[in-house]
């Protein structure tokens, strides 16, 4: 996601929050007048908020505790990241080709 916001905007971000990664792209992207991306970026954000903030969780509960997840859990936070690969690999094909 880094590669694709720093592509759009030539500068790059420090933070490795997910859901302020989605939100800077979006933004990025309305600011390049790419409005169309934008809005397929803020509709996936809108349709998997939940997943979204359980995948940013699992992030920070990683870095910071001993917190394990069991076989439901981690197969959930595994379809998020999907996802958003997919949802990133679709949105860099309608930009750059």
């Amino acid at each position: 996601m880094k590669s694709i916001i720093y592509r759009i905007l030539g500068e790059e971000r420090s933070c490795h929050d997910i859901r302020s990664l989605l939100g800077v792209l979006a933004s990025a992207l309305i600011e390049q007048g790419l409005n169309e991306e934008a809005n397929l970026v803020i509709d996936f954000i809108r349709a998997k908020r939940r997943p979204i903030a359980e995948l940013s969780d699992a992030h920070t509960r990683a870095m910071y505790s001993l917190f394990e997840y069991g076989e439901k859990e981690a197969k959930i936070l595994i379809k998020i990241a999907e996802d958003i690969i997919e949802m990133l690999q679709t949105l860099e094909e309608k930009i750059f080709g």
